[in-house]
């Protein structure tokens, strides 16, 4: 085990960074900015710094072209101190002439920055940090953070992926409160260490789960005895996904060390390659100890993985990925694609194959069918079965060019990628809000009866589609069924497509696509669909639809992700373009992730799970009933914001029970509905967890509670809670004191009963906020401000406990989960209200 010696020395470092990062004199704040396209390391150090002192709440989007750049003293974007913070950061480097997202290349090793000596210091209590595709050198340490060395802010994505850290100091990566934490497609060659390890990744919040994966880290030296390990890892979240690293030190003691102290978890890992560890991490499922990962040629820098190499298909299948939910790459650190056999290689980089086969189609017309046209490309692509196929656009004029389908496009049956976005003048969205994205291949119906325009069927166990940088469209005629339809195979991906509505201006206005009925339609036996992703590129849209946006049906369909998408807005994110029905529908389904997605503008629920073979949803980081920017009015409002019925169980809405809820930050924000906020309907299961969100503003047609369990209108406790229903219509606390007390009133002690089944555990949360509606509405969850747990004795509890005094006084609210699931919302206590008489019987 670790020494304390070796703890101390790494919160040394990071106090070593606080340091160097506060003395830095003050500067004068610019107005806010977008993007800046740099080619020179002066245009580069000046971007950033004018990043730095910019206004709280600015966006900047840095694109540094391909070539060498030295800067002494290296880059520095701490806003800490005096400089404004809560901004969103991006650096991403392999642009070229006129930094066009869709000519960016991957590779990092493209776009150098040399430190000579400095720090790459990026830190502060921001809302994003996004660091991509750059080869870092020598630097005292590269270190990228989400606090001020104090606290942690309100981060939404720390993302640092695809870049190479070659010869330099250590490797820092802190998340204080971070909903999204990626480390990921990294190579890190020749570090050594000043007091921490190597590479160091601390990470406290334990909401989402941190992804860190794909990284090859060789060649890592400890020169501190006491720092023994090439790669020291804590995180206080145990679902941090640790899979197809190659950690190969050399000058360490130990490749990994499993940090346990100060509250850190013992991390499960998969598929990863590493000579040895300690502190308690296990060996996990399908991990390579021991064995020389076999690169092509470490001493001259090259480390593509060798014919014969262990790593090559040692890692997991799509499938098996997705079941994890672990984010599936597209391409390697070369900008490759992957995976090229059934399974992932450990590491950056996918050993491409040694035979030669025509990977790449091109589309050339508009025709329906015949030589050039999208169709006769797919059925090439499946023709030349068991590899990987591309399909790229190069038809002749302007923008939006529609090819126009007499019926459905061929099935695909082999893995293929169709990627709209090499078509002349497209570009993908880079806008954090709202999207400059310019999508220039249609597709729509030319005749009634067209069920669809792409299908993978039921039966394709290994196929994989990527749909990327399309639009789907209707005219005199629309798809009667869904634009796409995913049947089978594993590991699909929509992304950066528009689906019906108005198309993104570029420049120009584009034409509207119409009205869909769906968008997509994912059943049967696939696994593992990604609609959506973390990056802006990503994002769909989904807008204007008769129907649903996205159907999920059967019960044998699973694992899937939609992620960071618009459903009922215009692509600026602001204005309403309402959906029919609801934006997502499940008739089945488990264990899907819905995060980080804007739903607004539906006739039916933002979000209906609707039958009992719909179970073990994760609804996170969305806002539901408001826009982009969390403005609320009456043309943004859903019927309700989640509804469950039919038998539907086990889901998380926001935090799980044990897991840690920062009160500076909320998971969901679900207001502005016309009905409830979140709606469990009669006939639906148990055991939904509720906790940590935003809930307030609901029932804008008169009545709707925050959380609504059975008929509509707030339950009545029962003695013992002995009665059934959803979530086993688990009873509510009730909140009798709130008194101040700590320094300047910032602690309050709240005192609340709880009657609920005796020898239960439960967890009890409290919300804050500024109004009370009560009545039909019930009340409002602005603010997370504490709560406790324990085990019922009896079926009446007198529970006592303090609570943030921010904001006080106000009103709070609270809920009780058991294993039952969540409790509606308390009602209101107003802190103005010395003592409420209730507790001769707690609870009731």
């Amino acid at each position: 085990m670790k020494s304390q010696r070796h703890c101390d020395a790494r919160l040394a470092m990071r106090g070593v960074a606080a340091i160097f990062l506060a003395s830095l004199a003050l500067a004068v704040f610019p107005a806010r900015a977008a993007v800046r396209c740099v080619g020179t390391a002066q245009e580069l150090q000046q971007a950033v710094a004018d990043a730095k002192a910019a206004e709280a709440g600015s966006v900047w989007d840095i694109r540094v072209r391909q070539g060498t750049y030295t800067v002494p003293g290296g880059l520095d974007f701490a806003t800490v101190a005096s400089f404004p913070a809560d901004k969103q950061f991006t650096l991403l480097g392999g642009y070229t002439a006129g930094c066009s997202s869709s000519q960016r290349a991957r590779d990092p090793d493209l776009t150098v920055v040399k430190a000579g000596g400095g720090a790459f210091a990026f830190r502060g209590k921001n809302r994003k940090y996004d660091i991509e595709s750059i080869r870092f050198e020598g630097f005292a340490f590269f270190d990228v953070r989400d606090d001020d060395g104090l606290t942690g802010g309100n981060a939404d994505s720390l993302i640092v992926v695809d870049n190479h850290f070659d010869s330099g100091g250590s490797v820092l990566i802190t998340s204080r409160t971070t909903n999204h934490v990626a480390f990921r497609g990294n190579l890190v060659t020749g570090i050594t260490a000043l007091e921490a390890s190597p590479v160091d990744i601390w990470i406290d919040n334990n909401e989402a789960s941190p992804d860190i994966g794909f990284n090859t880290m060789v060649d890592l030296d400890c020169q501190d005895s006491s720092a023994a390990s090439g790669l020291t890892l804590h995180s206080r979240n145990p679902t941090l996904k640790f899979h197809h690293n190659i950690i190969w030190s050399g000058a360490c003691t130990y490749d990994i060390y499993n940090d346990t102290s100060h509250e850190g978890k013992v991390i499960i890992p998969y598929n990863n390659l590493y000579g040895n560890q300690q502190g308690g991490f296990p060996v996990g499922s399908g991990n390579i100890v021991g064995s020389d990962p076999q690169f092509v040629d470490a001493a001259g820098g090259n480390f593509d993985l060798a014919a014969g190499s262990p790593a090559v298909d040692g890692g997991m299948n799509v499938a098996e990925m997705a079941s994890l939910f672990i984010p599936v790459p597209t391409y390697d650190l070369h900008g490759n694609t992957r995976p090229v056999l059934p399974r992932f290689d450990i590491g950056a980089y996918e050993r491409q194959p040694d035979v030669v086969i025509p990977s790449t189609f091109t589309v050339t017309n508009i025709s329906d069918s015949g030589p050039g046209s999208l169709r006769d490309a797919i059925l090439q692509a499946n023709a030349d079965a068991g590899y990987a196929q591309t399909i790229k656009f190069a038809i002749p004029g302007g923008c939006p060019r529609t090819i126009a389908l007499q019926s459905p496009l061929p099935d695909v049956t082999d893995t293929l990628f169709v990627l709209g976005y090499t078509q002349p003048f497209a570009q993908p969205n880079t806008l954090a809000i709202g999207s400059d994205a310019n999508v220039c291949v249609v597709l729509t119906p030319a005749s009634s009866g067209v069920a669809h325009a792409m299908r993978v069927p039921s039966g394709q166990v290994s196929t994989q589609l990527t749909v990327e940088g399309l639009g789907f469209g209707s005219g005199t005629y629309t798809f009667t069924s869904a634009a796409v339809r995913l049947q089978g195979g594993n590991g699909h991906k929509v992304r950066g497509s528009v689906f019906g509505g108005e198309m993104p201006p570029q420049g120009h206005i584009h034409p509207p696509l119409g009205n869909l009925q769906r968008g997509i339609m994912i059943g049967g036996f696939a696994t593992g669909v990604v609609i959506g992703g973390e990056n802006e590129a990503e994002r769909n849209y989904f807008g204007g639809l008769q129907q649903n946006a996205i159907v999920l049906n059967d019960g044998t369909t699973a694992n899937h992700v939609i992620e960071n998408n618009y459903f009922g807005l215009m692509p600026d994110g602001k204005v309403a373009q309402p959906n029919m029905f609801s934006a997502i529908s499940a008739s089945g389904g488990s264990g899907v992730h819905i995060m980080g997605n804007v739903i607004a503008a539906g006739g039916g629920c933002g979000i209906h799970l609707l039958n009992e073979s719909v179970k073990s949803f994760f609804i996170q980081e969305n806002r539901i009933g408001v826009n982009a920017i969390g403005v609320d009015d009456e043309t943004l409002a859903n019927s309700a914001g989640i509804c469950i019925a039919g038998g539907s169980k086990d889901h998380v809405i926001g935090a799980d029970v044990g897991a840690f809820i920062d009160s500076s930050s909320f998971s969901n924000d679900i207001r502005n509905n016309n009905g409830a906020g979140i709606r469990i309907d009669p006939t639906a299961g148990a055991g939904t967890v509720i906790r940590g969100n935003r809930i307030s503003s609901n029932g804008r047609s008169g009545t709707g509670l925050g959380i609504d369990l059975d008929l509509p209108g707030q339950l009545q406790n029962d003695d013992g809670d002995g009665d059934a229903g959803p979530n086993g219509l688990q009873n509510h606390p009730m909140i009798v004191g709130s008194t101040p007390h700590g320094e300047n009133g910032s602690l309050r002690e709240v005192v609340l009963g709880l009657n609920t089944t005796p020898g239960a555990y439960f967890v009890i949360d409290v919300y804050r906020s500024s109004s009370c509606p009560q009545g039909q509405k019930g009340a409002n969850a602005t603010t997370y401000v504490g709560g406790v747990d324990g085990t019922a004795v009896g079926s009446g509890n007198r529970l006592t406990f303090d609570v943030s005094g921010i904001g006080a006084p106000g009103y709070l609210t609270a809920t009780a989960t058991t294993a039952d699931g969540t409790s509606e919302f308390s009602p209101c206590f107003s802190e103005d209200t010395i003592f409420r008489d209730g507790l001769e019987r707690p609870g009731l």
